[in-house]
């Protein structure tokens, strides 16, 4: 049911059609009655009300939902990221305030690790595909001191072996790598590359070519 209905989502948002909200729904709750422990319904419906541009009270209720079966879910906190981003229903305070409430309490090493970095790669990314003078000031970005100082304590941390031992640490270390790339940092992003071990994940490596390549192409360089 699950996987059902996480495939629904991903062919409504493929094709930029509207999802089976009572489908999806339906499915959604049935595994919270069978499972009632398990987050990952409620990360679904999570991901419809982004999906649906729902307001904040509402969302808020699925996200207590989810935290109190799993305060650190890699995923719901993706969603929960990107709903509050100034792209879809916040601003770039909201999302930063939503960021430092988390990593307030969060313990060293846990699944959403990567938020902040994560963050910081999506509003370079913006400003990148704005072109222009936003593409021109997206190469500053990585100089600004706090976010220079959250690539530095993620190129100190995750670096070390055995330190991310979630199962969605590759692509966080792919965010990693990204950022040191793109902030020109090309002698930490080569053992980042070493890390990642060839293994591509499709974002961020996407914005300006076919990610294989790109992220090829940016290790070749980074290997010389």
């Amino acid at each position: 049911m699950i996987l059902h209905s996480r495939m629904a989502l991903r062919d409504a948002k493929a094709t930029g059609t509207a999802p089976d909200e009572s489908g999806i729904l339906e499915d959604c709750y049935q595994a919270v009655r069978l499972r009632p422990e398990d987050p990952a319904p409620w990360v679904l419906i999570l991901s419809l009300m982004r999906m649906q541009q729902r307001p904040l009270q509402q969302v808020r209720t699925i996200w207590q939902e989810i935290v109190a079966r799993d305060p650190w879910h890699r995923e719901a906190h993706l969603e929960m990221l990107g709903y509050l981003s100034p792209t879809e229903q916040g601003s770039h305070m909201a999302a930063l305030d939503f960021i430092d409430s988390r990593l307030s309490q969060m313990p060293a090493g846990a699944a959403s690790s990567g938020l902040r970095l994560t963050a910081e790669v999506q509003r370079y990314q913006r400003n990148v595909r704005r072109g222009g003078l936003n593409e021109i000031i997206a190469s500053s970005h990585w100089n600004t001191q706090d976010v220079a100082s959250t690539l530095d304590k993620a190129q100190n941390y995750w670096l070390q072996p055995g330190f991310l031992r979630y199962a969605a640490a590759v692509a966080d270390l792919n965010v990693l790598t990204f950022a040191l790339v793109a902030s020109r940092r090309f002698t930490e992003a080569a053992a980042a590359f070493r890390a990642v071990r060839g293994l591509v994940t499709p974002w961020p490596w996407h914005i300006q070519r076919n990610p294989v390549e790109a992220f090829a192409s940016w290790q070749t360089r980074c290997w010389r």
